[in-house]
């Protein structure tokens, strides 16, 4: 059989001519590798310019793991300064302050990290569940396993008191753990 080099097309030996696409393909998947990097980095741009739009016509724009905390924090502001029973312009100047705040670096990077924090600790616990599960499995067919071969044995010394030949052991049936869908 002929192979042909799939960048210049001259003739290869098939050993060559499979060391190519190797290469090739390993080009190709840093090629995606740093594409994927780029739209990443674009998102985050974008992102980012989106979030200084949304500052400047006056919407707060919040990662969804930290929207629950932003809101616990200005309902408690908000109890506070109705504690002061501030008048109307004492409340506008303090809301103010608030916001300047709160859209600050100052509030802003460590909320981030708490967001970042919240988004790592979740994941972490997807993957405990899963390994948990996992787990449970394996030791459910392993307690059926047990149980089977317990009554195999069972089984085989009510043959052999009655005169009988023992039977082989057969594969077990393992009956799924029920669980709940995830």
């Amino acid at each position: 059989m002929k192979y042909q080099c799939p960048l210049c097309g001259s003739a290869l030996t098939e050993r060559h001519y499979h060391e190519v696409v190797k290469v090739q393909a390993q080009k190709e998947k840093v090629q995606k590798g740093e594409l994927e990097k780029l739209r990443k980095a674009a998102a985050v741009a974008e992102a980012s310019a989106q979030q200084a739009r949304n500052q400047d016509s006056g919407i707060f724009v919040v990662a969804q793991a930290g929207v629950i905390t932003l809101a616990r924090i200005c309902r408690d502001s908000l109890i506070a300064m109705a504690k002061q029973r501030l008048d109307a312009a004492a409340k506008e100047a303090a809301a103010k302050r608030l916001m300047n705040y709160i859209t600050s670096p100052v509030c802003r990077t460590p909320l981030e990290e708490a967001i970042a924090q919240t988004m790592q600790a979740h994941k972490g616990l997807l993957k405990e569940i899963k390994q948990h599960v996992g787990d449970w499995k394996t030791r459910h067919q392993i307690y059926q396993t047990i149980s089977y071969d317990i009554s195999h044995i069972q089984t085989n010394i009510e043959r052999v008191l009655q005169g009988r030949q023992p039977l082989l052991l057969d594969k077990p049936v393992v009956v799924p753990l029920a669980l709940p869908a995830n």
